[in-house]
């Protein structure tokens, strides 16, 4: 799964990330995308450990028009001939660390979170 929202990477960085920066710097095999990386895997590692995430979010599993997987091979014309789909999408739509301390910023939990984070601001 791929994970592209802004909620999402304020779980493992911090900092703002000046528009300076030049997008081959953050990309794979560049050592700033290796340190982010390290980060990710370091907080993921922390809470994983420590009651694991909350994920929410919903799948759907499709409805497909079939007529050879029915038998009706000999008759290709449109029917409404629907079987469920063997595939289900998902869609995560917010995630966060199960125990609580790491959403409170006062905690030694969300300290020692907020100190595995990468810190944009030193680009």
């Amino acid at each position: 799964m791929k994970f592209s929202s802004l909620k999402f990477m304020e779980l493992y960085t911090k900092g703002k990330l000046s528009i300076d920066v030049r997008t081959s710097r953050l990309q794979s095999g560049n050592d700033i995308y290796d340190d982010i990386l390290s980060c990710l895997e370091d907080i993921m590692d922390l809470v994983n450990d420590d009651d694991g995430w909350v994920v929410y979010g919903w799948g759907k599993q499709g409805v497909i028009n079939d007529v050879v997987m029915l038998g009706n091979e000999a008759n290709k014309e449109q029917t409404d001939n629907k079987v469920l789909s063997v595939h289900v999408s998902t869609h995560v739509v917010h995630l966060h660390p199960a125990h609580s301390d790491y959403r409170n910023p006062d905690s030694l939990r969300a300290k020692h979170l907020e100190d595995l984070k990468y810190d944009f601001s030193s680009l």
